[in-house]
């Protein structure tokens, strides 16, 4: 469980990211807020992970605003996010068990959450949805939003799992980031498969 003193510093950070970034930029027609989340939210957090130029703007602006924890959580945010389409593996306890959708990586991350385990958010496992990873006092978690891609065909659940369970035989779950994949080994017996 994440103490309320780093959720209450999350909710600061995380909330003047998104309203000041849309206040400045105009990305959607409507104000927002932690009280009220709407699909808005994602979209302006999508905007400012994926054009890290807004991100810089409001590092800077906040420089005279933040103290220095604050700024350290900010700008490790803009140095180590994993932004993607992630699918929902497993729940652990402490953490849930997500990897790269495309299986682009041999890479697991276990994600926490604010606001309860990711698998209640979601119909199935695995489950794919957009989100993006964020480093948190030595731990990874998402940005409180998901932007789910629907329900995942049985055969991708194939792939998926059978990917999930080799990269599991040979690595440990990352739980901070940056990832240093090889720091993950478990193992250097046997070899690899070629997964379609």
């Amino acid at each position: 469980m994440i103490p309320d003193h780093e959720r209450m510093m999350f909710n600061r950070i995380w909330s003047d990211l998104f309203s000041e970034v849309n206040q400045r930029h105009k990305i959607v027609d409507e104000e927002l807020s932690l009280s009220h989340m709407t699909d808005s939210v994602r979209i302006v957090l999508n905007k400012a992970f994926t054009n890290t130029e807004l991100l810089d703007e409001h590092i800077a602006i906040k420089a005279k605003e933040y103290d220095m924890i604050h700024m350290s959580v900010l700008k490790s945010w803009r140095k180590h996010f994993v932004k993607g389409v992630f699918a929902l593996m497993a729940e652990r306890p402490g953490y849930s068990v997500l990897m790269k959708s495309d299986r682009s990586e041999m890479v697991l991350y276990g994600v926490q959450s604010f606001i309860g385990c990711i698998r209640n958010q979601v119909s199935e496992m695995p489950h794919c949805f957009e989100t993006t990873l964020l480093p948190f006092h030595n731990r990874i978690i998402y940005n409180a939003t998901i932007h789910s891609h629907g329900k995942t065909q049985d055969q991708e659940k194939k792939h998926l799992t059978r990917f999930f369970k080799a990269t599991e035989e040979y690595f440990k779950v990352a739980t901070t980031l940056p990832v240093v994949p090889f720091l993950l080994l478990k193992s250097l017996d046997g070899k690899f498969e070629e997964f379609e």
